[in-house]
């Protein structure tokens, strides 16, 4: 979003600056252009269609089935945590379900995770020899649970 009246602003060094939540942000452009920046900076992101979405979709798909599961498994995302991730996670955690986290060879397991996991396995399972631990250790999860 720019136009020629932004570009002479900058130029111009007309920066205003706004307070967003806690932090002080420098906005320079034209009025109306930085008007909308503000805006949007300050909008809540709960207050979206897709976000409305997403939180149906949970309500109705999500927390029915981890409430009805006898466990959870979790798959470390290899990039970090990402929102559904830990959506499913807090959803594991707030029904009490065993948590079985599987996790490839080598990634880094968060010790937060390793609190609320039942179990932690990790393997390869891109090898044939990974694919057989973890298959191992799931049955061996499985066998230890108690009947309910």
């Amino acid at each position: 979003m720019s136009c020629k009246a932004c570009d002479k602003a900058q130029e111009d060094g007309d920066t205003y600056y706004v307070r967003v939540g806690r932090a002080n942000v420098a906005v320079s452009g034209c009025r109306e252009h930085a008007n909308e920046l503000i805006e949007r900076l300050r909008s809540n992101p709960f207050e979206t269609d897709e976000w409305r979405d997403y939180a149906k979709h949970a309500q109705d798909e999500l927390l029915p089935k981890v409430r009805e599961s006898a466990v959870s498994v979790a798959l470390v995302p290899e990039s970090g945590p990402d929102i559904k991730f830990l959506l499913e996670l807090g959803t594991m955690i707030w029904y009490g379900k065993p948590i079985l986290v599987l996790a490839s060879e080598g990634r880094q397991v968060p010790d937060g995770l390793r609190r609320v996991a039942t179990a932690v396995v990790q393997g390869d399972i891109g090898r044939e020899e990974g694919r057989a631990l973890l298959q191992e250790k799931l049955m061996q999860f499985l066998d230890d649970m108690p009947d309910e």
